[in-house]
């Protein structure tokens, strides 16, 4: 078809409708773990923070989690420290998923406490 310069006119192409994607896999798992993370600190005493007994490595002992993210579609990322203070980071891919939450001496004056923090996170990326 010719438009009226006598050029051919392109026809249009169709749009298609948006899709939504659905939240990367991690970042639904990690939304769910803050909230259990968030819940189980609640029931912790004054002396207490939240901990995570590893068990994939002999003598390694609990990490004392500071902070939980993710990476990309599928990844898991715990940040803490271990009984001595030095740092560590489990990281993990969501299908392989198996938390012990337990509750650890805290290491510092003041317990750490991170539920309210990975909610904020949560909250302020919706």
């Amino acid at each position: 078809m010719d438009d009226q310069d006598g050029r051919s006119a392109e026809p249009a192409v169709p749009q298609a409708p948006r899709a939504d994607v659905p939240d990367p896999p991690a970042k639904w798992a990690f939304e769910r773990i803050a909230r259990q993370i968030r819940d189980f600190e609640e029931q912790l005493s004054a002396d207490e923070e939240i901990g995570l007994p590893l068990v994939a490595a002999p003598k390694t002992g609990t990490m004392h989690i500071q902070d939980i993210g993710y990476w990309g579609p599928d990844m898991l990322i715990y940040h803490g420290r271990n009984d001595h203070g030095k740092p560590m980071q489990l990281l993990q891919h969501y299908t392989q998923m198996n938390i012990l939450l337990t509750a650890v001496p805290k290491i510092r004056a003041k317990p750490n406490r991170i539920g309210f923090h990975l909610i904020e996170k949560i909250e302020s990326t919706e």
